[in-house]
């Protein structure tokens, strides 16, 4: 039977910081637990940090996931402390933990079997700890 992979996050990490921006780069855990190679074709997601959007997007690159591994998926981003407001500054800069909803849909195919394509939703919530 075959098994929907998982999705973490793994690490956000701090790559610059100005007073008006911030670039990150976030790591995200992708655990395929069956015994044959997927193909991710499509990465729809969208990160939520203390009730703010941070991050909106789509990856269309197709991206092979080995059989019982797991692959680090990373996607850089910046963001506006003029848009999304200076609490947000203060919580980088005294290195808080932030709240966090990760969600969006995965479309997946297997690589060994004329499997069609499959989109699968999910969602997790949770505290990070901003890297630097």
């Amino acid at each position: 039977m075959l098994k929907f992979p998982k999705i973490s996050l793994a690490r956000l990490k701090l790559k610059n910081l100005s007073l008006t921006t911030a670039s990150f780069e976030l790591e995200t855990k992708l655990e395929n637990p069956n015994n044959l190679s997927l193909i991710l074709n499509r990465f729809q997601y969208n990160l939520t940090i203390n009730n703010r959007n941070w991050l909106s997007g789509i990856k269309d690159q197709a991206q092979p996931i080995s059989s019982k591994a797991s692959q680090t998926l990373t996607l850089p981003f910046a963001i506006n402390f003029l848009d999304i407001g200076q609490s947000v500054y203060q919580a980088i800069v005294n290195n808080e933990s932030l709240d966090y909803h990760f969600s969006g849909n995965l479309n997946v195919g297997a690589a060994d079997l004329p499997l069609s394509k499959v989109d699968i939703p999910f969602l997790t919530d949770g505290r990070i700890t901003l890297q630097r």
